[in-house]
């Protein structure tokens, strides 16, 4: 299958400054409530870095005899404070950012639904209506969870990693040198992967647009199928086009899980 074939009907390659523009579009109205998450996601890197340090002191301690039971006790309020401070922090952003990104989604699948109602007859004669589905359905869906997730857990990652080297360079810098190879390691594997997921959300874009495009086909003319006596036909059809588009999920899913595997390999510790 070549690359017209593998592209969801209509698609079009936005260069990189246009398409950031599009999202800006979307975005900058929320601006607070990405500055407010912004802000928290800061305060739980925060959390989460310091918890770590707070367990070794308190190892430490429990293996000293002269300190005092009180410091231990004070030590372990301390990280239980702090871990229910972090999980606040996390549900007010989770709250946060799939409140604005529904409000982008609603906004985006308003204009773009306005949009389809206004292009002409010989459009829609083109067009397979698989595509206009996937359109409001499925891409509205992925900006939402790029909105909510993806930049999110990009950020966490990206601050988390700082933080973390930051300690580890005041500590031991030899040792820090030593890892930090590691994550050179997933930069570069990253790099290589993103062709590899690339092609694979294309196809399953496709393919999603292919069994959306089979299924209102022959829902909508499911009387002439049954009068033709071709529902096995069809139910064989149908199930080569499900396994298709489950197959290439699951190989979506394989990678996502290997290149997380592989980053929290680099961070933590052994």
């Amino acid at each position: 299958m070549n690359d017209d074939n593998e592209k969801l009907f209509g698609d079009k390659k936005i260069p990189f400054k246009a398409m950031v523009k599009r999202i800006g579009h979307y975005v900058i109205p929320e601006w607070k409530a990405f500055a407010l998450a912004f802000l928290l996601i800061l305060i739980n890197v925060g959390t989460d870095i310091s918890l770590p340090h707070l367990i070794g002191k308190f190892t430490d301690w429990i293996a000293d005899v002269n300190v005092p039971l009180s410091y231990i006790l004070g030590l372990s309020f301390g990280w239980l404070a702090i871990s229910i401070v972090s999980q606040i922090m996390i549900y007010f952003e989770s709250m946060i950012l799939q409140k604005a990104g529904h409000r982008i989604v609603y906004k985006l699948r308003m204009e773009v639904f306005e949009h389809i109602e206004h292009m002409s007859q010989n459009q829609f004669n083109t067009m397979p209506v698989g595509s206009l589905v996937t359109r409001v359905a499925n891409y509205t869906t992925s900006m939402s969870d790029l909105f909510t997730n993806v930049l999110v857990m990009l950020l966490r990652n990206i601050l988390t990693i700082i933080g973390v080297y930051i300690i580890m360079f005041v500590k031991s810098w030899k040792l820090s040198l030593v890892l930090l190879g590691f994550v050179v390691i997933v930069f570069i594997a990253s790099f290589i992967f993103r062709n590899v997921v690339t092609k694979l959300f294309r196809k399953e874009r496709q393919y999603t647009s292919d069994l959306n495009t089979f299924l209102n086909e022959n829902l909508s003319g499911m009387k002439i199928i049954q009068i033709f006596n071709q529902q096995k036909r069809k139910e064989e059809e149908f199930n080569v086009k499900n396994k298709t588009l489950r197959d290439t999920k699951f190989k979506v899913l394989i990678a996502f899980a290997y290149i997380d595997h592989l980053s929290h390999s680099s961070i933590s510790p052994r």
